[in-house]
C-alpha cells in the first residue's frame, strides 16, 4: 500500500469567507480585514477566509460550509526499503560477583535477546527456550 500526503489548494478565490467553528482549547488569534486581532474561543463560529487561517492551526477549526478543495498525491517511500531489526539471543556471561554467590550453578546457562545494534532487550538473563520463544512473539 502506498502512502500519500494531502496538499489542499483552493479553485475558489481566497477572500471569499466561509464559517468556521473553533475546536480543541485555548484561544486562536486572527488577523481581521481591517487589521485587528480577532480573538476565536473554543466552540465559537466564526467567518474567515482561508487566508487568514494559518496552516498549522487549521486542524482546530472545522468547517461549517462546504469548501472546494483539490487533493494532490505526493508519493511516500515503499514499506519494501524499511528494514525490520534483527533480533538474536547471546549467552550471558557472569559476573565475578554472581560466581561468588551462594547456590552458584555453572551448569544453568542464561541467554540476553540482543537487537541488531547489539543492546539488549530483555531485563533478566532467560533460559534458551523462553529467549527464542520471547523472539518468535516479538518477530510475529
Amino acid at each position: 500500500m502506498e502512502r500519500t500526503k494531502k496538499i489542499e489548494t483552493v479553485q475558489e478565490e481566497p477572500t471569499k469567507k466561509y464559517w468556521f467553528k473553533k475546536v480543541g482549547g485555548g484561544t486562536l488569534y486572527l488577523i481581521g480585514e481591517n487589521g485587528k486581532k480577532e480573538i476565536i474561543k473554543p466552540n465559537q463560529r466564526f467567518q474567515a477566509t482561508l487566508d487568514q487561517i494559518p496552516k498549522a492551526f487549521r486542524d482546530t477549526v472545522i468547517p461549517q460550509e462546504e469548501i472546494p478543495t483539490m487533493e494532490k498525491k505526493i508519493p511516500q517511500p515503499k514499506a519494501e526499503n524499511i528494514k525490520l531489526p534483527v533480533y538474536s539471543i547471546a549467552l550471558y556471561e557472569y559476573t565475578e560477583e554472581e560466581k561468588a554467590a551462594e547456590g552458584f550453578d555453572e551448569t544453568v546457562e542464561l541467554f540476553n535477546i540482543v537487537d541488531a545494534k547489539g543492546k539488549v532487550i530483555n531485563g533478566k538473563p532467560l533460559p534458551k527456550e523462553t529467549a527464542e520463544q520471547m523472539i518468535r512473539d516479538i518477530m510475529d
